[in-house]
């Protein structure tokens, strides 16, 4: 009886230590997924000026664009409006932006040829600024980053693995190359061009 008693107060002591260690353990930081999904041309029916533009000018594009076409909603008097999308061949939605004065403002969406949110962006005065949030076509996030009040990339991005879950973290110092759009990291990477030379 002794024997079992003692058996009984060491899986006790076992289980009481699992369930402690589990405690200890940190969630795993998952990715948030979007729901988003265009299912047409949300200006189908304003009035248009298209400017056809050809696929090499498609920067980082990671499927297959057969071309493209530049649509700018126009105003009675033949000047552009607030927006501007660019289009497949196929006439699905590729990138719904906003102007202002004829720089971009406000939220830029791009979309997967089935629609999918694939990423977003704030403009303000031409300049993006706030939160960059790309998605993979199952709906989660791919990285999230941030751009300060003059469009230089700053703050912690986050990547994140097919399956949402996190898969590491960048601090972004004022010598980091990080986004290679913002003015900092052209400019860094044309110093370390120079540097190699």
């Amino acid at each position: 009886m002794k024997k079992v008693g003692l058996i009984l107060l060491a899986c006790l002591i076992v289980l009481t230590a699992c369930k402690d260690e589990a405690k200890k353990k940190k969630p795993v930081e998952m990715a948030e997924r979007t729901s988003e999904f265009l299912k047409e041309d949300p200006f189908i029916n304003a009035n248009r000026s298209v400017t056809v533009t050809p696929d090499s000018l498609i920067a980082g594009a990671t499927f297959k664009i057969d071309s493209t076409a530049m649509i700018y909603d126009v105003k009675a008097d033949g000047t552009a409006d607030t927006n501007c999308r660019v289009t497949y061949a196929n006439g699905k939605v590729f990138t719904v932006q906003h102007l202002k004065d004829g720089l971009l403002e406000g939220r830029s969406s791009s979309y997967y040829p089935n629609g999918q949110l694939w990423s977003e962006e704030m403009y303000r005065h031409g300049v993006q600024v706030g939160e960059e949030k790309c998605y993979r076509e199952n709906g989660y996030l791919i990285s999230i980053g941030h751009y300060d009040d003059n469009g230089i990339c700053c703050g912690t991005w986050k990547y994140y693995k097919e399956n949402g879950e996190i898969d590491h973290s960048v601090n972004i110092g004022k010598n980091d190359i990080q986004c290679g759009h913002c003015l900092k990291c052209v400019m860094l990477k044309h110093q370390q061009k120079k540097r190699k030379r």
